[in-house]
């Protein structure tokens, strides 16, 4: 039974840091709604860069988008056609929180903040920095199909606490038949051994209860015999 509870006890301890509240990472999803605000915020490592480039795949469709380019006299910078009257810089240069608002389901990708620098031959060097953000962004319910309506509602409903209490029920279960199974097999390897000592013990006393009278009937024989 200790199996069981230090299988409960691990199973705990992941839930609660899976449930553990925690600020987007790089890279980690984060989802709006068509019409929301999305936030990457570039952080430059290096002292002294010279431009920020904001990089996306756009959805990974096969070539990345410059969707702003900065340097570090004060303005908004070059802008992406796609992207004007929706972005905005705030913040000084070279840390800097872009925001896009509001976002649409083409918006969807990965966003990564470039640093860079010219060298001496004038040619740009990426700089390290950090900042980037994997925007998720669902098509409207109108643009869907009814079945694929049907199946994002269903999904949607279901919250990730429900799904994390479902897997740990699941897990219980398991573990407990488990120990179930492991506890009957070892009670039946018992009950055999039982019988078996207990048989033997039956034969020990049939061969004790025969001798006896063997020696009965010799000392009867004896004194006949006399």
């Amino acid at each position: 039974m200790s199996t069981f509870y230090l299988s409960l006890a691990a199973a705990t301890l992941c839930l609660s840091c899976a449930a553990a509240p925690r600020g987007p990472g790089p890279d980690e999803a984060v989802w709006r709604e068509p019409g929301e605000a999305v936030t990457v915020r570039c952080r430059s490592s290096h002292p002294k860069p010279e431009y920020l480039s904001l990089m996306t795949g756009r959805g990974g469709g096969g070539g990345d988008v410059r969707v702003l380019f900065k340097d570090d006299q004060p303005g908004g910078g070059t802008v992406a056609p796609e992207y004007r009257g929706r972005l905005r810089c705030s913040k000084t240069f070279p840390d800097v929180d872009v925001v896009i608002d509001p976002v649409t389901p083409a918006d969807a990708g990965r966003y990564e903040c470039v640093y860079l620098k010219n060298d001496r031959q004038r040619r740009p060097v990426e700089l390290p920095g950090t900042g980037s953000v994997f925007l998720v962004v669902p098509q409207p319910p109108s643009s869907l199909s009814p079945g694929e309506r049907c199946r994002d509602e269903r999904w949607d409903d279901i919250a990730p606490t429900t799904l994390a209490t479902c897997a740990f029920v699941v897990l219980v279960v398991v573990v407990v038949a488990w120990c179930f199974a492991w506890t009957l097999l070892k009670a039946c390897r018992m009950s055999k051994d039982a019988l078996r000592r207990r048989w033997r013990q039956r034969q020990e006393w049939k061969k004790q209860q025969r001798f006896p009278l063997n020696d009965v009937y010799e000392d009867m024989n004896a004194t006949v015999a006399r």
